[in-house]
């Protein structure tokens, strides 16, 4: 939460476990905020680069 490094280290073990969730943590990631209505819990308001 507020890491980006880590965020996208994330992303990454996502992208090659081939998961859905990969695409929701990149919008996150690029947006600071999940799409609406949030589905997600524990993600920081605003990611800080």
């Amino acid at each position: 939460m507020g890491n980006v490094s880590l965020a996208n280290d994330d992303l990454a073990k996502l992208r090659a476990l081939k998961s859905p969730l990969a695409d929701e943590l990149e919008f996150v990631i690029e947006n600071g905020k999940e799409k609406a209505p949030e589905q997600f819990f524990g993600v920081s308001e605003k990611v800080k680069g």
